[in-house]
């Protein structure tokens, strides 16, 4: 996570499914945690889906409101 420190600030959304491992999901907050603590970094969205793994979450992704960013 050390290479965060140095990263431009952009703005992300961390997600991850229900059914993922609890060691997955840990990490996912970890990296949003780590990302919105960087002095001038934007707040990193997290967000959970119901009934999703890392292999089909992408059909949540269809919807280009789901994860609420600003439109670049």
């Amino acid at each position: 996570i050390n290479f965060i420190a140095n990263a431009q600030d952009t703005p992300i959304a961390v997600i991850w499914g229900e059914n993922e491992t609890d060691e997955f999901k840990r990490q996912s907050t970890d990296f949003a945690d780590a990302w919105t603590s960087i002095k001038n970094h934007s707040r990193a969205k997290q967000k959970e889906f119901g009934s999703r793994n890392h292999f089909d979450i992408l059909y949540e992704l269809l919807s280009q409101d789901v994860i609420d960013l600003p439109s670049a």
